[in-house]
């Protein structure tokens, strides 16, 4: 589990592989890579600033693990990547 909270910067987590991720930021971007095959249970409030996901691939992978990803800002966006 991880808990990340900031007034202002921008919270990185390069390869998360586990299950449960809150972050809270007044200003600046939350990015967070995951392994394919990760089911995301979002729940996202971001006053100005925007959700952004890869791309769908072109064969979806099984399910292997889920993750709860729970996100406030007031100002930034929320990236989610795909990493392997």
């Amino acid at each position: 589990t991880i808990e990340v909270n900031t007034a202002s910067g921008r919270i990185t987590i390069e390869h998360y592989t586990g299950g449960e991720v809150t972050t809270k930021s007044m200003s600046g971007s939350v990015e967070i890579g995951m392994e394919p095959g990760t089911k995301v249970d979002l729940d996202a409030s971001l006053l100005s600033g925007k959700v952004k996901w890869p791309p769908k691939p072109a064969r979806p992978s099984e399910v292997k693990r889920e993750m709860t990803l729970r996100t406030k800002s007031v100002s930034g966006d929320l990236v989610i990547n795909r990493v392997q």
